[in-house]
């Protein structure tokens, strides 16, 4: 069976060089996490489309990797176009069984939602975040495509997969119904390392709110934070912060397991990346608003702050709180183990596709146990 992974922005997961033309997110990072895996485990053909600085495709840890040339961000309306036209071609070339996609703008889910059923293949739909009912500043554009093409791609999806069961609760009935809750999966290992900061990783974007930790910082100058910065910042920071951007994928786990606590600031959220990340290396969250599904509060595995102030409080508490702080870190990694182990949900995903795909319930579940399932043990209930 054939899958093809829409994944314009991974470029730079495959050469980092490129992270300098256009940086890479958590949806990104779990994309290629997940065609990697799936790619392992044998029986399925897995592509994936990037973007890059030249055309064509090669064969990479087991993918074949299709390049577009150039990146789908606003451009010349003849470049715009072009690099579209390209994307729908290169869709039609690879011919897949089922096409996943996931965080990109609502125009390339909707032109791909359309290209897969007119040419009656599966597609699926990852929630990145809430899809939107309203904007908070009007204008026809982001109208267009962030309520009228990323709804309209919603309904032509053939399944949408949600990363959280808060999510649910934005969908219309008819998405709801044929969507399913898959956790994210992550490869989970052992780091040791010496705790000797406070992290902070995003975007230096408004959204993600960046001023608030180096606010934190300045609060707490006996402290010494980590912000690990994808793409450009310029912004002004206090001795105690240090900044590294575009930090490689596969050092991230390093920079994790090393931290104290990781600060989420971010305003706007699907299941972050961030928290998986952290909980998988034994690190406690104290996050800003943000608590998807509840997780934080109910299974102990950090802080939720409403206020800034609160922030505040709660990360000289926590750090100020040795034996708390360990049954966090607990929680964290036993939660992770639980809910977040890549073999366990590629079995979902293995199974999701067998659906799609038409196979019988025998091959499905075949499919979705993998040639090494039997050697895993149990993780638990689905979440």
């Amino acid at each position: 069976m054939r899958i093809c992974y829409i994944n314009p922005a991974g470029a730079a997961l495959f050469e980092h060089r490129y992270v300098e033309r256009q940086h890479w997110g958590g949806a990104e990072a779990a994309l290629v996490t997940q065609a990697k895996a799936l790619a392992a485990g044998g029986g399925f053909d897995v592509h994936m489309m990037i973007d890059g600085d030249r055309a064509g495709s090669e064969r990479v840890d087991g993918l074949t990797v299709h390049r577009l040339h150039g990146t789908y961000r606003d451009q010349p309306l003849a470049a715009f176009a072009e690099y579209r036209r390209t994307f729908c071609r290169v869709l039609a070339d690879i011919d897949a069984d089922v096409y996943v996609q996931r965080g990109v703008p609502a125009d390339l889910y909707f032109l791909a939602a359309l290209h897969c059923r007119l040419r009656r293949k599966p597609y699926v739909q990852v929630l990145a975040l809430a899809p939107l009912r309203r904007l908070e500043r009007f204008s026809p554009r982001a109208y267009l495509r962030w309520i009228v093409l990323e709804q309209a791609s919603l309904r032509l999806a053939t399944a949408v997969v949600a990363l959280a069961h808060d999510q649910l609760k934005t969908l219309p009935p008819s998405v709801r119904a044929k969507t399913r809750v898959i956790y994210e999966g992550k490869p989970l290992r052992e780091l040791a390392r010496e705790r000797s900061f406070i992290l902070w990783v995003g975007r230096a974007v408004e959204s993600k709110r960046p001023h608030v930790f180096l606010d934190l910082a300045r609060a707490l100058p006996g402290e010494r934070f980590v912000m690990a910065v994808a793409g450009p910042f310029t912004g002004a920071v206090p001795p105690n912060v240090t900044v590294r951007n575009n930090v490689p994928h596969d050092a991230m786990d390093d920079l994790y397991a090393s931290a104290k606590l990781v600060v989420h600031t971010s305003s706007l959220e699907g299941f972050s990346n961030v928290f998986i990340e952290a909980w998988k290396n034994g690190t406690p969250v104290i996050s800003l608003d943000v608590d998807t599904d509840g997780l934080l509060a109910s299974q102990g595995l950090g802080r939720c702050a409403s206020s800034v102030g609160e922030l505040r409080q709660q990360v000289t508490s926590l750090l100020g709180d040795r034996q708390a702080w360990d049954a966090c870190s607990r929680n964290a990694l036993a939660h992770a183990r639980r809910h977040h182990d890549l073999g366990r949900q590629m079995e979902r995903w293995r199974a999701l596709f067998g659906e799609l795909g038409g196979l019988s319930k025998d091959a499905a579940r075949e499919l979705a146990d993998g040639p090494s399932s039997s050697s895993r043990q149990p993780a638990g209930p689905p979440p």
